[in-house]
């Protein structure tokens, strides 16, 4: 799993932004995302709620990842690697780092 945003350029931002309780919009397509970033969140900031924006498929996500309507999802790296590798973009973390 990546963590994978197009406005946030590091993960010392998402702890920041979660530390602070500034509004993250974190896309998913299942809940085991969700069961995820609450994971890293529970590290950081016990009463912070991520807003949370639903997807039905992986790449309207992603378009709308590399667009800036959401600012973060985790998401397998075999399906960010393009993206990543264009730009569009940025790995903040993956499943080893987190």
């Amino acid at each position: 799993m990546s963590v994978v945003s197009n406005k946030i350029r590091t993960f010392e931002e998402v702890e920041n932004a979660i530390r602070n309780n500034r509004p993250i919009l974190l896309g998913y397509t299942a809940p085991d995302q969700i069961r995820l970033f609450n994971e890293i969140v529970l590290r950081i900031n016990k009463n912070y709620k991520p807003e949370l924006v639903s997807y039905k498929a992986v790449p309207q996500m992603l378009q709308d990842l590399g667009g800036g309507v959401i600012d973060i999802s985790l998401v397998p790296i075999a399906v960010t690697r393009p993206l990543i590798d264009a730009k569009k973009i940025t790995l903040l973390a993956h499943d080893n780092d987190i």
